[in-house]
């Protein structure tokens, strides 16, 4: 593995840059605010009928109750805030205090107390009940991780700058792209759109890899590694599987030649780390001890379902069987989904060539997150956008890209610009699909969803709306209306199994019975049909 440059050198021209870098942090500024108010925006249009400022669902629900509990309650009691806002199927009560359980990592709705509590202060000024429950409290809440995404996003591009040093380089331009590329082109930009914690994991690992960055190779730095512990910490409780991110220095540490010559100065900062990251779980053992009566234990080994534990190895199998499906189905996949992370992994394993000691702790770190989902029964997320869970790792996939575009001459760099922003247009489209219904949220695809109706989402959407029109006429008993619109939208789009399943229904409610079972194996052919 090829040695690292010395991070005392000093960048040619890099001086020079820095008026183009702080016009780059101004661009993200803008666009952190313009990300707020597209929010607004779009809560205000709620397109396909579903607003954003709500607090509705099952995870998004105790999430919140959370926040809400410990800001006006100071306790994990949710039963008040679930009183308020029931979740999806009831709530699951623990056996051991009574209490309903929250099985969910706690870091997302300490991050997002905040925004609940300003958004209470503008209701309290605009007359409303200042409970938490009401209009300005929830759309405050729901407003905290596009915030928090804007923010990942500056810490990201601090850290894709200066990784430009490895090369020699200073190109804030490049890093900008690749910063808003990752947005664009990843789960990223979807979930800053949600009430999951999904979007403020990129604000953690990107603080965790900007600090790292910094005093990787500084082992004298003792504040500089407790604040990378409370990143660690802090990125650990929001979701409990980047606890991985943690243990990337010491993958680092250990392929230093000179490491034992060091120990010294490197204990104490590494005590130092540890203990920041051990100080950010007390919230997280304390309400584990609250709900479940004890510190330590696996929340999904005793979530009750019908009355029944689930235990873990219900839904964990080893060695990780549904990797192929994780990054390669048509259901969620995340290469397919979002193919710009492919690129951004080559780009890591290039970078594994060229600098090995760099890139060697975060390829482990996405090859544990990778197999740890891709051993889990629930790898696809459920009704989710791409791979909701291995959003975390978007700020890797941009350390790939910034590796491509810094280590390329300038014809391949044009190429990878373009190629990207292809990709990024790719996802964005796949976005609205999902957003707007014009595909299923837990399915594979056929090769019409997957690919022809990205290129055609104006009648996709029109056809949606045709099936919902011939819904309604159908519960209002005018079957052979509904038979009309849905024949017109049938012979005018690409074939959909939206359509097809209307039509079914319609002929069965006009009698048509030989009609309906032509259409009934007109779907199954067309389920046979789908992609993997």
């Amino acid at each position: 593995m090829r040695n690292l440059p010395n991070a005392s050198v000093r960048v040619s021209g890099l001086s020079n840059q820095a008026p183009s870098t702080r016009w780059c942090y101004l661009a993200l500024a803008v666009f952190t605010i313009g990300l707020v108010v597209t929010y607004l925006l779009v809560d205000r249009l709620a397109p396909g009928g579903r607003s954003l400022a709500k607090v509705t669902g099952f995870d998004p629900v105790f999430y919140f109750g959370v926040s809400h509990s410990l800001l006006f309650d100071r306790d994990f009691d949710l039963r008040n805030e679930l009183a308020r806002f029931p979740p999806a199927g009831g709530p699951w009560m623990s056996k051991e205090t009574g209490l309903p359980q929250s099985p969910w990592a706690i870091g997302y709705s300490l991050l997002a107390m905040p925004f609940l509590g300003a958004g209470t202060v503008l209701d309290a000024l605009a007359g409303n009940p200042a409970d938490g429950y009401s209009r300005y409290a929830v759309l405050g809440y729901s407003l905290a991780n596009t915030v928090l995404t804007g923010l990942g996003l500056m810490a990201l591009f601090y850290f894709l700058n200066e990784a430009g040093k490895l090369w020699g380089v200073s190109r804030p331009v490049d890093a900008l792209f690749v910063t808003l590329a990752v947005f664009f082109g990843t789960t990223v930009g979807y979930y800053a759109f949600s009430n999951m914690s999904h979007a403020s994991t990129v604000l953690g690992s990107s603080l965790f890899l900007a600090c790292w960055w910094r005093v990787r190779e500084d082992n004298q730095n003792i504040r500089g590694w407790a604040l990378l512990g409370l990143f660690g910490g802090i990125l650990s409780i929001i979701r409990w599987q980047e606890i991985c991110y943690v243990a990337a220095p010491f993958l680092f540490d250990i392929a230093d030649k000179a490491f034992f010559s060091r120990f010294r100065p490197w204990l104490r900062s590494r005590i130092a780390y540890l203990a920041v990251v051990s100080l950010c779980w007390v919230p997280q053992l304390v309400e584990w001890k609250y709900i479940y009566g004890r510190f330590f234990l696996i929340p999904y080994s005793v979530m009750d379902s019908c009355g029944e534990k689930v235990a873990c190895s219900s839904f964990i199998h080893l060695p990780p069987r549904y990797i192929p499906q994780l990054l390669f189905s048509t259901e969620n996949g995340w290469f397919l989904w979002t193919p710009l992370c492919f690129i951004g992994v080559c780009g890591l394993l290039y970078g594994l060539v060229r600098f090995g000691r760099v890139f060697f702790p975060w390829l482990v770190v996405f090859a544990l997150e990778v197999a740890l989902i891709g051993s889990s029964d629930t790898w696809h997320g459920g009704e989710s956008f791409s791979s909701r869970y291995l959003t975390s790792s978007s700020a890797l996939v941009g350390l790939g890209l910034v590796t491509i575009l810094y280590s390329a001459g300038r014809r391949m760099r044009w190429a990878v610009v373009g190629a990207a922003s292809i990709l990024c247009v790719f996802t964005c489209a796949f976005a609205l699909q999902f957003r707007l219904n014009l595909i299923p949220g837990q399915e594979r695809l056929t090769a019409s969803e997957m690919f022809t109706d990205k290129l055609l989402l104006l009648q996709a959407s029109r056809r949606k709306q045709a099936v919902q029109r011939a819904a309604t006429l159908l519960q209002n008993g005018e079957a052979q209306s509904a038979i009309q619109v849905l024949e017109e939208a049938d012979a005018r789009y690409v074939e959909s199994r939206y359509v097809i399943s209307g039509l079914r229904e319609a002929y069965r409610a006009h009698g048509q019975q030989a009609k309906a079972e032509d259409q009934e194996h007109r779907l199954e052919n067309l389920m046979q049909s789908r992609l993997w």
